[in-house]
């Protein structure tokens, strides 16, 4: 059901309807966090609250967001999860304090790192 919301969250503001996809967005981390799932509760902040907030311009829940989805993620060592949450902090629109805290320099490898998977061995 989580990954059902991000998804709606992300449809709903295609389709123009900022308000809602904000309110999914936010269900989708509540649902996440009450089923007490790491995995989803990293998976609605990272791609759905996170993006819908910086899509929307609300850069304090933007941060908000950003720093809860670091802060889970590095509590509970999920690399994956963190990456997103440093490169979501690369987002020029947020405050310098937040871009600072995720301490973070992996969004600058990521061409390198898809790169390197996509090579065959010759």
């Amino acid at each position: 059901m989580v990954t059902a919301r991000v998804f709606l969250a992300r449809i709903l503001w295609l389709q123009g309807f900022p308000d809602q996809a904000m309110r999914t967005a936010e269900s989708s981390v509540e649902d996440a966090r009450a089923a007490n799932h790491g995995f989803s509760f990293c998976h609605a902040l990272a791609l759905g609250a996170c993006v819908i907030a910086l899509l929307v311009g609300d850069l304090a829940a933007a941060e908000h967001y950003v720093g809860m989805l670091l802060d889970h993620s590095t509590r509970h060592s999920l690399a994956h999860w963190r990456a997103f949450g440093c490169c979501h902090t690369r987002e020029r629109s947020l405050s310098s304090a937040a871009r600072s805290s995720a301490d973070c320099d992996w969004c600058a490898n990521v061409p390198e790192y898809f790169l390197s998977r996509g090579r065959s061995k010759q």
